[in-house]
């Protein structure tokens, strides 16, 4: 646990120095060598591990090994064609570049990481960088051990959404059909993708109540929708083997954990709200009330744990948009003793809630954290 929470403290704490370099010193280069290290220290550290962290990663040794003996990119990806041709060729270099699983780990989590900071960069204005950082770290760096095609693609989609926010819809497009290249459930983006353009067109009352009443009975009664999703065919080939008829329902945890991110913009809406910038960067209230419906549904998607554990990983294509509202919280507050005292929480609350969930329940499987490379054991309590 330990060298999870002093990586974030290190990585954080470079992306806090450049965006200081940024802001107080006008070096622009500063900044984003700043923010390409904080990147590389986590993308390191997720290359260091040994396969047995994370429940998935063991698989993806198995992978590379089955690819090292292949001849030629074709082949590997005809190999395993139910997967995704743009990750088999991350593995395909794991394999035939690097020679080891470690430089898989590594490059998924550089793209992962790395992608997510470059589209966080794009609301560098109107966004705490460093806070959005530190969100995305306690808030999923742990899912990127275990769902690895999945985190690329969720990177790609999340840079989509920077250019559906400039106006840029048809680079949004194109960047989400190839992060259905890494990982084809990424569909489910396109939907986000509607509600930020009917958003941008009917941002009233009656829209954002009733999506706002949308994800209460998705909440509510996911494991009817995704029964009917089965019916229809639309779930089948991607997550419908994980369903379980006699799986729970609704519970509060999911909810809990996450509604105090909801709050906070609601009751700060006055500067959360506000509209800034000019030209295709300008920040609308149409685009402050969007992240707060990505909040509301990643809730209501979280729900489908309850279903099966792997079902749970379709609310995270809806999570980026709580760690940018995050990041805007900490930066929109006009009031200087509000802001710190809000910095100071949110502290508080990420560190915790990845203790809880990382250490106490054990999720993804990654504590203690052990590398054979480093000499880390778990006796080490790392």
């Amino acid at each position: 646990m330990l060298i999870y929470l002093g990586a974030f403290a290190v990585s954080v704490g470079i992306a806090a120095y450049g965006e200081h370099l940024r802001t107080k010193k006008n070096n622009e280069k500063g900044f984003y060598l700043c923010l390409a290290l904080a990147v590389l220290v986590m993308a390191v550290l997720a290359g260091l591990r040994d396969p047995s962290i994370g429940t998935d990663s063991v698989v993806y040794e198995e992978w590379v090994a089955d690819a090292k003996l292949q001849d030629g990119l074709l082949a590997c990806i005809r190999q395993r064609h139910k997967t995704e041709p743009l990750f088999m060729t991350l593995v395909y270099l794991a394999a035939h570049v690097f020679g080891d699983v470690h430089w898989l780990y590594f490059m998924v989590d550089l793209l992962a990481c790395g992608l997510f900071m470059i589209g966080l960069v794009q609301y560098k204005e109107y966004v705490s960088v460093p806070y959005g950082w530190l969100a995305y770290l306690c808030l999923y760096y742990g899912d990127t051990y275990n769902a690895e095609r999945q985190s690329v693609a969720l990177g790609v989609a999340f840079l989509a959404f920077s250019f559906a926010w400039k106006k840029k819809y048809h680079w949004a497009v194109l960047l989400l059909a190839v992060s259905c290249l890494f990982h084809n459930a990424t569909f489910i983006s396109f939907g986000a993708l509607l509600i930020y353009i009917l958003l941008q067109h009917f941002d009233n009352w009656w829209v954002k109540g009733g999506l706002a009443a949308f994800s209460v009975y998705l909440a509510f009664f996911s494991k009817a929708v995704v029964r009917l999703a089965l019916n229809v065919d639309f779930i089948d080939r991607l997550y419908g083997y994980y369903y379980d008829a006699n799986a729970g329902g609704f519970t509060l945890n999911p909810i809990i954990v996450r509604l105090p991110f909801l709050i906070l913009p609601i009751v700060l809406y006055r500067w959360y709200a506000k509209e800034e910038g000019e030209g295709r960067r300008r920040f609308t209230r149409s685009d402050a009330d969007f992240w707060i419906v990505m909040i509301l549904i990643e809730m209501a998607t979280a729900q489908l744990r309850n279903i099966n554990v792997p079902l749970y990983r379709i609310c995270l294509y809806f999570a980026f948009f709580r760690y940018l509202a995050i990041g805007r919280v900490v930066k929109c507050v006009e009031d200087e003793r509000l802001r710190k005292l809000l910095k100071a929480a949110m502290w508080g609350m990420l560190v915790i809630i990845w203790i809880y969930q990382a250490y106490i329940q054990g999720n993804n499987a990654i504590c203690p954290y052990t590398s054979e490379i480093l000499h880390i054991g778990s006796e080490t309590f790392f």
